[in-house]
């Protein structure tokens, strides 16, 4: 017989996306969810009564009013800014806007993560220990994979520590105290966002060195300002390159240095000099790829008579 478990409805469906909502020219943000969205149509926001008592209704939406929402998922800050098409007040207040077809990105993570596959082991605020696999790490936080947390630690902001046992030259016994940040379910597991009290450089140095990587050094990323990012499908797209990490901006910069580049190789393939090969075949001496192609054959009246005169 099938053993029936009980699981929280918000385990198993997920739960919705924290964001910021802020009428343009004006700098009060509001805490609110989205609820869900239909993809082309709309997207559903939702809020209680958040920072000062103020939720959705202290913007006063109005039919075509446009609203900018701000959310971060993984160290990326995404926003859009888009028009309300509907607002329903009963039984709670719920604003619609239209769906955007892209939004905006920024990296705003200051930590290079290490990709791992560790076990490890946690303790909770009771002495509780569950053990857990170490799925990523950086300096301010790490990702860990548990089926044994329990309930009372599926909480974000709860106090835990993060138990790692290493070689004794990598050293040894680590005990790392931190507070869930982030909570999901895939599959039975429970996979949590942990974010360190203090940062943990010298253990990111003992890491590298025990997994035989050479990792470059922490980059300043750009601030959380969305102003200029790059845009990035939404639905889909988005989230297979959420962990990729691998932004497509700053590519143009070079563009322009390419291109004087190809024109430098152009004229330096119709200035080079050639030389006879042994084989009768010129060749065109430089580095462009025009250059490169097939070799010219030595023009055979030429030939015959250069042997002639000598």
């Amino acid at each position: 017989m099938e053993k029936q478990l009980m699981h929280r409805l918000s385990d198993v469906l997920g739960e919705s996306f924290k964001v910021l909502v802020q009428a343009p020219h004006f700098d009060t943000r509001i805490d609110a969810d989205i609820f869900g969205y239909v993809p082309g149509k709309y997207v559903v926001l939702h809020s209680q009564r958040g920072r000062g008592g103020k939720g959705l209704g202290a913007l006063g939406p109005k039919l075509g009013d446009s609203l900018i929402v701000r959310f971060l998922v993984e160290g990326i800050a995404y926003g859009f800014t888009s028009p309300v098409v509907h607002v329903q007040y009963r039984p709670d207040l719920l604003v619609f806007l239209q769906c955007p077809d892209l939004i905006n990105k920024v990296s705003v993570r200051q930590e290079l993560r290490l990709p791992c596959r560790l076990p490890c082991s946690l303790k909770d605020i009771s002495g509780h220990t569950m053990p857990a696999l170490l799925i990523d790490i950086s300096s301010g936080g790490c990702q860990i994979a548990s089926r044994e947390l329990r309930e009372d630690d599926r909480e974000v902001g709860v106090a835990i520590k993060l138990q790692l046992t290493l070689p004794q030259d990598a050293g040894g016994e680590h005990e790392i105290a931190g507070k869930v940040v982030r909570l999901r379910l895939q599959n039975e597991a429970v996979i949590a966002g942990i974010g360190f009290d203090d940062h943990q450089h010298e253990l990111m140095d003992k890491l590298r060195d025990f997994l035989c990587i050479d990792a470059p050094e922490p980059q300043a990323e750009p601030d959380e300002s969305l102003e200029g990012a790059e845009t990035l499908p939404q639905e889909g797209e988005a989230r297979k390159n959420r962990e990729a990490g691998a932004p497509q901006a700053a590519e143009t910069g070079g563009e322009a240095e390419a291109a004087q580049t190809a024109e430098d190789s152009d004229d330096a393939a119709r200035e080079g000099e050639t030389e006879a090969s042994a084989d009768g075949e010129v060749q065109q001496q430089t580095t462009s790829p025009e250059a490169q192609a097939e070799p010219v054959p030595a023009k055979t009246g030429e030939s015959n008579a250069s042997s002639t005169a000598s």
